[in-house]
C-alpha cells in the first residue's frame, strides 16, 4: 500500500487507495459506503488510465508520503519494491506499473455492476468486486469479504439477456408494465415515485419480471434481515 485519498495531478479526483503489487501492476483500489452504485466502474477506470501515465519516480514520491514513510531519511523506494517482489516468490523484478488492477469494495453489489465486471474481464481488464458485510459485537466490529467477480459468475449471467420465456413481463418488463398496463396518468405518477425511492431508499431495482407488480429489493445491514419493497398496479 502507497498511498490513501491520492490526488491526481490536474483533476479533482481521488482514489481512495493505491498499492502495487509483485507482478508489477498498480493497483487501484475504491472504497464505497453502501451498494455499490453504477459510477463506481467507470470512476475505477477512470483512475486506471490515469495512472497507465506515471513514471517510477511519480509512485516514488507517492510511497515516500505515504503515512508511516513521511520524513524516513532511509526511506528507498526501489530497495522497498525489490525485497517486495522476492519476498513474494517472484525470481525477476518486474517494471512498475506495466499493467493496471482495480479492485471495488462496498456492502452490495448491483446486478448491472457485476455484469460489466464480468464483461471487462472478458476482455482481459483485471477487476475485483468485492462485497463486505459489517458486523457488530459488543464493542467490535467485525468485517466479512465476499469476491463476487470474478468467482461468483453466475450470479450475474443472465443480467441484460432476454428470456427464453415468452411472457412480455419477462422479454420486456419496462415495456409490458408502462405501455401495456399503466394509463398515461399512472405512468406519470410511477415516474415521480420511482424517483423518490431511488433517492430516499438504498434499492436495488426496479424490477420490471413480474406479471402485476415492480419490484425494488433491497438490503437491511442486519444479520439475518432483509426486505423487498413493490408497487403493484392494477391495470389503469
Amino acid at each position: 500500500m502507497i498511498g490513501r485519498q491520492v490526488l491526481i495531478p490536474d483533476t479533482r479526483d481521488r482514489l481512495d487507495l493505491l498499492a502495487v503489487e509483485p507482478q508489477g501492476h498498480s493497483v487501484v483500489i475504491e472504497l464505497k459506503r453502501g451498494k455499490l452504485r453504477d459510477p463506481v466502474d467507470i470512476q475505477a477506470l477512470r483512475y486506471a488510465s490515469y495512472l497507465s501515465k506515471w513514471k517510477f519516480e511519480d509512485f516514488e514520491n507517492q510511497a515516500r508520503n505515504f503515512p508511516g514513510k513521511l520524513g524516513d531519511p532511509e526511506f528507498k523506494f526501489n530497495s522497498l519494491y525489490e525485497s517486495f517482489c522476492e519476498d513474494s516468490g517472484v525470481d525477476e523484478i518486474p517494471t512498475l506499473n506495466q499493467d493496471h488492477q482495480m479492485i471495488i469494495a462496498g456492502s452490495a453489489v448491483r446486478d448491472k455492476l457485476g455484469t460489466v465486471a464480468l464483461w471487462l474481464r472478458d476482455h482481459s481488464i483485471d477487476i475485483t468486486v468485492i462485497e463486505i458485510q459489517a458486523y457488530e459485537e459488543e464493542d467490535t466490529v467485525l468485517l466479512q469479504p465476499t469476491t463476487i467477480v470474478p468467482f461468483q459468475v453466475r450470479r450475474f449471467a443472465d443480467t441484460g439477456r432476454v428470456q427464453p420465456d415468452g411472457a412480455p413481463w419477462v422479454a420486456d418488463g419496462r415495456a409490458w408494465h408502462l405501455q401495456n398496463r399503466c394509463s398515461l396518468k399512472t405512468h406519470e405518477v410511477f415516474e415521480k415515485l420511482d424517483k423518490i425511492l431511488q433517492v430516499r431508499f438504498d434499492v436495488d431495482g426496479p424490477r420490471w419480471n413480474q406479471k402485476y407488480y415492480v419490484a425494488y429489493p433491497s438490503t437491511v445491514n442486519t444479520v439475518g434481515s432483509g426486505s423487498d419493497r413493490a408497487l403493484r398496479h392494477n391495470g389503469p
